[in-house]
């Protein structure tokens, strides 16, 4: 009986950490800056493909991953244009609904940006409040670049989150850019405490089950 009712109050345990998979509302939003833009809505995954202003996107993909795994990510985006303007190129993508705890996210970009006058900035949104800003551009190490940053999180739920990159070519006739951004949130220390309590408590009942199998 004691082992059964320990069995179950460990089941819970683990359950209450690990939120099922809900959809989420998603918005992508891609403008050059002058007055041209475009706007893409899905759940759980946009994939979108085509041109704002002067540039072409081979392929843009936002997905919002599950708990524990990238919760936001801008994966395969390719941008280029062979006549770039002088207004930045914004890309935004937000989540909404989000219900994971957590004090802290870690943001990431990597990719490679041309020319080597060309700049572009990366920054991070919990609700409104800016999480953190990672700057680069095309003549560091010829353009190839792979920043993070660690900033504060929201503390409460629900909240939203926005991933904005914007991209300069400064004055260059082309633009080119291709990689990725991903916002992680960071577990908030109670509950990696409960999950391995929780895993521990699994492992423990299975050892005095084999233990008890050899003793018979």
């Amino acid at each position: 009986m004691k082992k059964s009712i320990f069995l179950l109050v460990t089941l819970i345990a683990l359950v209450g950490v690990v939120p099922a998979a809900l959809a989420n509302p998603l918005t992508l939003k891609i403008s050059n800056g002058a007055g041209t833009a475009v706007t893409v809505t899905g759940n759980d995954l946009i994939v979108w493909a085509g041109s704002v202003g002067n540039f072409d996107f081979n392929v843009t993909i936002g997905a919002q991953g599950v708990p524990g795994d990238d919760f936001m990510h801008l994966s395969s985006l390719n941008i280029s244009s062979a006549n770039a303007s002088s207004d930045p190129l914004t890309i935004e993508f937000t989540a909404e609904n989000l219900t994971t705890p957590t004090d802290s996210f870690q943001m990431a970009i990597g990719g490679v940006l041309s020319p080597a006058g060309a700049t572009g900035t990366y920054q991070a949104f919990y609700n409104s409040t800016l999480i953190g800003l990672i700057g680069f551009d095309g003549t560091t190490n010829s353009g190839a670049f792979n920043y993070n940053f660690n900033g504060a999180g929201p503390g409460s739920t629900p909240y939203s989150l926005t991933q904005k990159i914007t991209l300069n070519a400064n004055g260059a006739s082309q633009l080119s850019f291709s990689g990725g951004a991903t916002l992680n949130p960071v577990p908030e220390p109670s509950i990696i405490v409960l999950m391995g309590s929780g895993l521990f408590g699994l492992v423990f009942v299975g050892y005095r089950r084999s233990k008890a199998m050899w003793s018979a």
